[in-house]
Formats: structure tokens, C-alpha cells, sequence
């Protein structure tokens, strides 16, 4: 399996405790030790400011930072593993299921800080989830694995290919273009709520 550098990637299919990473900090998090002890224990050569930067950056708060691990949020904890993730400068950034966590705004915001570490900072990121709906307009490139292996590798542009769908849920902005379409809608493969708005403005 090819995963494209410096790029935003989805693979779809694949066995979301493969990223065995998660799996052992979610053995971490059962403890009852204060966020930011367990950061300075966990990551000794990084000193308190880069820590704490890294905690901002993923939006946990000062409270955030002194509440025992074994009582976070599942938000709370997707916000501190990907903020370990940061602070151990990995090339490649594996996020299961990170963005089912989250509600619009607050995603958004993380969307914005993902096309800025590609761009910016040279990093790979991958998603590993069976849903395209909050992702759709952010990803370069699309793998689909079937028993371990990849049978579909396509780029973003190909989203509305309809066999992507057999495999997991249409999202709702392509179930509605689609229809559109049969009801002779001129309408772009759009991605993006508000560029669709816009679009059905302009097709009227």
C-alpha cells in the first residue's frame, strides 16, 4: 500500500485497531495521572513550552491539561493523541476515525491546521475511516481495501465515482447532486456545502 508524501489521504476499509499506535495510548489513557505530567513523563526531551504549545494547538485548554487521563472525552482524547503526535514531529500523521469526534466548527478548524502541516510543514496525513462525508473536501488521494488489500486507488477527483459507495456511505452532498442531476440540474462534483449553494444559485 503507496501512501502519497506530503498529501491528505483516506483509506476506507481498513481495520481501524491496525493503527496499533492509538492502541497502546488508549492503554495509557486508563490511568490516573494528570494530562500534562504524563506528557512530561511520556516525552522527556521536549520541554514544558513546546508541550504546552502543542496542547494550544490541538485546543485543550489549562483545565484540559490537569485533568486525569482515565476521565477525558473521547474529543479530549483524539485533541491529545494528536497533539503527542505533533510534539514527536512524526513525518506521517495516522488519525482513526478522527473526525467522528467533532462538531463542524471544531473540525474545521483541524481541517485548516491539516492542509497547513502538508503545505507548510511537509507532513502526511492519513485518515483511516469509513465515512467521506466531513473529509470529502480536504483529501488528495482515496485508497479502498478489501481483506487487507487495496482494490481501489483513486485521487479526490474521482469522488463521485459510484463503486467507492459499495463499500461505504454515499455522502449526503453526492446523494443530492446525483439526484439533481436526473432531474437535469447542471451541477459540478462539488464537495463543499456552501460552493453547492451557490452553484444551484447559479444553475437556476
Amino acid at each position: 500500500m503507496e501512501i502519497k508524501k506530503n498529501k491528505i489521504t483516506a483509506i476506507l476499509g481498513l481495520d481501524i485497531d491496525l493503527n496499533i499506535d492509538e492502541e497502546k495510548l488508549e492503554l495509557d489513557f486508563l490511568k490516573n495521572i494528570k494530562v500534562i505530567d504524563y506528557l512530561q513523563e511520556k516525552l522527556k526531551n521536549v520541554n514544558i513550552k513546546k508541550i504546552e504549545e502543542a496542547l494550544k494547538i490541538c485546543l485543550l485548554t489549562d483545565n484540559d491539561k490537569v485533568k486525569p487521563l482515565n476521565v477525558l472525552s473521547s474529543n479530549e482524547i483524539e485533541k491529545l493523541e494528536l497533539a503527542i503526535k505533533l510534539l514527536e514531529n512524526r513525518e506521517m500523521i495516522i488519525l482513526s476515525d478522527f473526525e467522528i469526534n467533532f462538531l463542524n466548527k471544531e473540525f474545521n478548524y483541524f481541517k485548516n491546521l491539516f492542509k497547513k502541516m502538508v503545505t507548510k510543514y511537509n507532513k502526511t496525513i492519513v485518515f483511516i475511516t469509513n465515512r467521506l462525508d466531513k473529509i470529502m473536501d480536504i483529501i488528495d488521494f482515496i485508497l479502498v481495501v478489501e481483506n487487507k488489500t487495496v482494490i481501489m486507488e483513486l485521487s479526490s477527483d474521482n469522488i463521485y465515482y459510484d463503486k467507492i459507495y459499495d463499500y461505504i456511505e454515499k455522502p449526503e452532498i453526492i446523494e443530492f447532486v446525483k439526484l439533481a442531476r436526473k432531474n437535469h440540474a447542471k451541477l459540478e462534483d462539488y464537495t463543499d456545502i456552501n460552493e453547492l449553494i451557490k452553484g444551484i444559485f447559479r444553475s437556476v
